[in-house]
């Protein structure tokens, strides 16, 4: 792991926390190395994923909901066009789940803006907050619900199906839709999300974060009432086990063992 990405992993957690957790930091990794020399490294468990969201969630400082609202119009424009031409829509008023000719298109932050400190938890920078890769576009109802996770983008095969997760908003308009468009929310159930094969995909691994947070909050609020996985959840927990790469691993590794930390010395 990069002096950087540590350094902005020390950040997440507080002021007062940061020494001690680097002098942890490097002392377990002083042991990893001795260990590692002499016998093969093992495979992180398979509840990593959902340990690494846990750890999302109990650092944000704001919650997900919280929406920004000190983006300059300049911002706006240039994330929307950049997020335009990375997935190749043929304009402004296209929406990824409704289509061309679509009024009301507004950039969708997968992760939330007001959060981007918080990348660092999914091995991102604060930067990467108006990648497109992390921007949807979208009809600013559907957008509405997607930032409170009333619904969520599911995996389904090589793309998303959105996912109604709260029953409430069904009867929900879609303002100013067109005949042949979906005019309330609950009509864009199991709409597959807009990609082309020739273009750019958003980051998985926020796409699953969102969906697996918006199915836990789905079942705090038993809109949900099974205690099982759903088959979406569990597409999902396998799709952020094959998202992470070697370094992403390491970045876990230590995670989990400050999570240890934690729960040995609770304050």
């Amino acid at each position: 792991m990069t002096h950087d990405k540590k350094a902005a992993l020390y950040k997440v957690f507080s002021d007062g926390e940061a020494a001690k957790a680097q002098a942890e930091a490097a002392k377990a990794e002083a042991e990893a190395r001795v260990a590692e020399a002499a016998a093969p490294a093992q495979a992180l468990p398979d509840q990593y994923a959902s340990v690494l969201l846990d750890m999302a969630v109990r650092n944000m400082s704001v919650g997900w909901e919280k929406i920004s609202e000190n983006r300059t119009t300049h911002e706006s424009q240039t994330v929307r066009n950049e997020a335009i031409r990375f997935y190749g829509l043929h304009s402004e008023n296209t929406c990824q789940i409704l289509g061309v000719g679509t009024l009301h298109v507004q950039n969708a932050h997968i992760w939330p803006y007001n959060n981007k400190e918080n990348l660092v938890l999914c091995d991102l920078n604060e930067t990467d907050i108006d990648n497109p890769r992390n921007v949807l576009r979208l009809h600013k109802d559907i957008e509405h619900h997607f930032d409170r996770m009333h619904l969520t983008l599911v995996p389904d095969g090589d793309g998303f199906t959105l996912k109604i997760l709260d029953p409430t908003v069904k009867s929900s308009p879609i303002q100013d839709a067109k005949s042949n468009q979906p005019s309330t929310i609950g009509e864009v159930e199991g709409k597959q999300l807009i990609l082309s094969p020739k273009h750019g995909k958003p980051w998985r691994r926020l796409l699953g974060t969102h969906s697996i947070l918006a199915h836990r909050k789905a079942r705090l609020n038993r809109h949900i009432e099974s205690e099982d996985l759903s088959a979406a959840e569990v597409n999902t927990n396998e799709l952020m086990k094959w998202s992470l790469d070697r370094e992403k691993q390491e970045q876990i590794q230590f995670l989990l063992r400050r999570s240890a930390v934690q729960t040995e010395n609770p304050e």
